[in-house]
């Protein structure tokens, strides 16, 4: 278990450590912009993490994660691939300055047509396995996801 109070902390970075739970101590570190935590035990996210005001990037990657929170915070970079996700809370199109959206190795069968409201997510940002494009809604299929 460990504790989190640090006031100047903007990166923290905590991949390959077996860690199975965030703690809501997370709360206390108010200007983290980046949190890795790729290639650990998670199972959940707690709705604290999406409190930080100041994240823009998540990394939770290779982990157990099940369920994404529908408070989704205010991320521009978010890695959710390799977990056993089976669907992405409507409220994701809310990201309206994401840039990159790692989902490829789980359980989806579609993408939410809230991914269209996304206006800076292109292509090139958005990694998914192949037929998933297929679900996102028209206008988003040409050049772009979000749009313009």
């Amino acid at each position: 278990k460990f504790h989190l109070t640090s006031q100047i902390l903007t990166c923290l970075k905590l991949w390959h450590n077996k860690i199975v739970n965030i703690p809501s101590s997370i709360t206390h570190v108010k200007n983290l912009e980046s949190l890795y935590l790729s290639n650990n035990k998670l199972e959940s996210l707690p709705v604290a993490v999406f409190s930080l005001q100041k994240l823009r990037c998540l990394d939770v990657s290779y982990n157990s994660i099940a369920v994404i929170p529908v408070e989704i915070g205010l991320l521009q970079n978010l890695h959710l691939g390799q977990n056993c996700i089976i669907s992405i809370p409507e409220k994701i199109g809310q990201l309206l300055q994401l840039t990159n959206l790692e989902l490829k190795g789980n359980c989806l069968d579609r993408l939410p047509a809230t991914l269209g409201q996304c206006r800076l997510l292109r292509k090139s940002g958005l990694i998914v396995e192949d037929h998933l494009f297929d679900t996102l809604p028209s206008e988003g299929k040409e050049e772009g996801v979000g749009n313009r």
